[in-house]
C-alpha cells in the first residue's frame, strides 16, 4: 500500500470511529508525519496545538533558535480523494519541492496592496541538544499587507495628541456642593499629516472616553461627552462640606489613518490617552439662614439691621475675604483659622 492510500485508509477509519460514517475534513485538520516509508496520521481540531510526534515537538527552552521557513504546500501530499488544504505534513530534514503536479492553490483573496505568501513552518529544537525535530506547518497561505499600513500604525501610536480642553458650567472657580457644575469637554477629533514612503498619510484621534477625577477621590467615567446647561445631563455634585479641590481629567483616544486625504479611514490598534492639567476648585455648601431684614436694611421685626460684615455665600465667616480667592497653597490654613476646615 503507497503512503497516500494508507493515510486514505487511516482518514476513513478515523472519520466511521467517530461516528460520522463519512471522511468530510471540514471541520477537522489531519497532520501526517513522515520518516522514511513511516507514516501516522493524527486528527487535529483547528485551533489545537499539534500533538507530540516522536518527540519532534518535546523541546526546551535551550538557546538554540526555533527555524522558521515559508514554503508552499503541495498538491501531492494530499490524502486521495481528500480535500488537500486539509492536511498538513510534518517533514524531517527539510521540506520537499513540489512535484510534478504542483503546488496547493490558495484559497483566499488579497486585498489592494497584498499579495498572497506561503505558508510559514516551524522547527524547534530537540530537548537537550542542538539538533532540530522535523519542519510543521504553522500557518495557510496568508495575504503580505503593503507596508505603508504598518508605518502608518507606527506613526499613530507616535502621534503627538494635545491635552484635551474643557469647560467648567459655571467658571468662576468655585461652586456649591449640590448643585455642582457641568465640565463639557472638547470632544474634537485632532489629525496630522506625515509623508511615509513617499505618501502622504493622514492620522487621527478620536477623543472616546472622558475620566474625571477630583483630589478627593471622586471619579466619574463618560464614555459620551457631557453636556451643559441647555442638554438633559445631571450636573456632577459633591459631598457636603466646604474645601478646595484639584479636577482632572484623563482621556482615551482611540486612532485611523487615511491614505486618501480622509477620504476614508482605516483603524488603528490601541489606544492613547491624554491628562489635561488639573484645576482648582472651591467647593461651598450653603448654610440657610433665617433672617426677617431686607436689603434695604428695613426689618419686619422693627429692630435694626446688623451694621457690621454678614456672612455671604462666597464669605460664610464674614471676614471680607470671599474664600475662593486665597490662594491654593494657602487656603488649608486659611479654613483653619477661621474654623471652617
Amino acid at each position: 500500500m503507497t503512503a497516500t492510500a494508507f493515510i486514505h485508509a487511516i482518514a476513513v477509519a478515523i472519520a466511521v470511529a467517530a461516528g460520522t460514517g463519512t471522511t468530510d475534513t471540514s471541520d477537522h485538520e489531519f497532520t501526517g508525519v513522515t520518516r522514511d516509508t513511516d507514516v501516522r496520521l493524527d486528527l487535529v481540531t483547528p485551533g489545537d496545538e499539534p500533538a507530540d510526534r516522536a518527540g519532534a515537538s518535546n523541546v526546551s527552552a535551550a538557546s538554540t533558535p526555533t527555524r522558521w521557513q515559508r514554503a508552499p504546500m503541495c498538491t501531492d501530499w494530499a490524502m486521495a480523494g481528500e480535500d488537500p488544504h486539509a492536511v498538513s505534513v510534518e517533514f524531517f530534514g527539510s521540506i520537499p519541492a513540489c512535484g510534478a503536479e504542483g503546488q496547493v492553490t490558495a484559497r483566499i483573496e488579497c486585498g489592494d496592496g497584498e499579495e498572497i505568501q506561503d505558508p510559514l513552518w516551524r522547527s524547534d529544537p530537540l530537548d537537550g541538544s542542538d539538533l532540530y525535530g522535523g519542519w510543521r506547518r504553522v500557518s495557510y497561505y496568508t495575504c503580505t499587507t503593503d507596508p505603508i499600513h504598518a508605518l502608518a500604525i507606527e506613526a499613530w501610536q507616535s502621534m503627538t495628541i494635545a491635552p484635551e480642553g474643557y469647560v467648567l458650567q459655571p467658571d468662576n472657580g468655585w461652586a456649591t456642593t449640590h448643585q455642582g457644575f457641568y465640565a463639557v469637554p472638547n470632544a474634537e477629533a485632532q489629525t496630522a499629516t506625515v509623508t511615509l514612503t513617499g505618501t502622504t498619510v493622514t492620522l487621527r484621534a478620536t477623543p472616546t472616553t472622558w475620566h474625571w477625577s477630583s483630589t478627593d477621590g471622586d471619579k466619574y467615567v463618560h464614555t459620551t461627552p457631557a453636556g451643559g446647561y441647555e442638554s438633559d445631563d445631571l450636573p456632577i455634585t459633591f459631598t457636603p462640606g466646604e474645601r478646595r479641590i484639584g479636577w482632572n481629567l484623563t482621556t482615551t483616544w482611540e486612532g485611523a489613518y487615511s491614505l486618501n486625504g480622509g477620504s476614508t479611514w482605516i483603524d488603528a490598534p490601541g489606544t492613547a490617552t491624554t491628562t489635561s492639567e488639573q484645576r482648582s476648585i472651591h467647593l461651598y455648601s450653603p448654610t440657610p439662614r433665617l433672617v426677617d431684614c431686607d436689603l434695604g436694611g428695613n426689618c419686619a421685626s422693627g429692630q435694626k439691621a446688623p451694621t457690621g460684615a454678614v456672612p455671604t455665600l462666597t464669605d460664610p465667616d464674614a471676614d471680607g475675604i470671599d474664600n475662593h480667592a486665597v490662594p491654593d497653597d494657602d487656603i488649608n490654613a486659611y479654613l483653619d483659622k477661621v474654623g471652617r476646615g
